[in-house]
């Protein structure tokens, strides 16, 4: 007999009936809250860890230790369409313990979430956010963000705003600063009081990496490298 509670990841199961929740989105979202949600592409956890046991992400660690999760998906394409629906990277060891932040309706977790989730109707959480009256912005870094092809068109059209420029790609050792240069610009532009939830892809450590390593380049073959392998461009607020 099919259950469509088959379809959904048995860690979930056991968040949804756990607890109320550790955020209280829904008081969150109706006192408008800005949300900032940030993606560090390709960032290991062994090498997230061995950094803040060293202390060298004071900034980060400000707001939190580092947990290890696995995520829904196995790379960029499928984790952030379940991220964007409310399928967040769920922790290994406690999962138990978790809850979720946005809860989808009527895909086989049935209408009622755990107290404190953000329910939503629509195809992502996203969405209803703007429904409600954010103004949702999506800032690109790999090239599933870059709006120039079929396919990196898929989530930017999932904001209200998105934007992206080649100098936020992977293959620029600067991306990361040409990025927030960016956001500082055009959030300066905005006024008035609507509430904002952005999306930033933050692509810096993603491959090609070689570039933060002096010398590291000279290690690949030069008949392996493609043309225009790495661009190192200054961070710049003309786009």
């Amino acid at each position: 007999m099919y259950n469509s509670m088959d379809e959904v990841p048995v860690s979930l199961h056991a968040s949804i009936d756990t607890g109320d929740g550790e955020f209280d989105m829904n008081t969150l979202i109706s006192n408008n809250a800005h949300i900032l949600f940030i993606v560090l592409d390709s960032l290991r956890y062994d090498i997230a860890l061995q950094e803040q046991t060293a202390g060298n992400t004071p900034n980060l660690n400000h707001y939190g230790q580092w947990t290890k999760c696995e995520a829904a998906g196995n790379f960029t394409w499928p984790s952030h369409h379940a991220m964007f629906s409310g399928f967040m990277p769920k922790p290994i060891d406690d999962t138990v313990n978790q809850t979720m932040l946005f809860f989808p309706k009527d895909i086989g977790l049935g209408r009622k979430g755990p107290k404190n989730a953000f329910a939503f109707d629509d195809a992502t959480w996203i969405k209803s956010l703007e429904n409600k009256g954010y103004q949702t912005i999506c800032i690109g870094g790999v090239s599933f963000f870059n709006n120039r092809s079929g396919m990196g068109k898929v989530f930017p059209s999932m904001f209200k705003e998105s934007y992206w420029h080649p100098r936020f790609a992977c293959t620029v050792k600067e991306s990361m600063d040409n990025q927030i240069h960016y956001i500082q610009k055009i959030m300066a532009e905005r006024a008035g009081s609507q509430p904002v939830m952005m999306y930033i892809n933050i692509d810096t450590i993603h491959y090609p990496n070689h570039f933060y390593v002096e010398g590291a380049a000279l290690a690949i073959p030069l008949r392996l490298m493609p043309p225009r392998y790495a661009i190192s461009t200054p961070a710049s607020t003309d786009y």
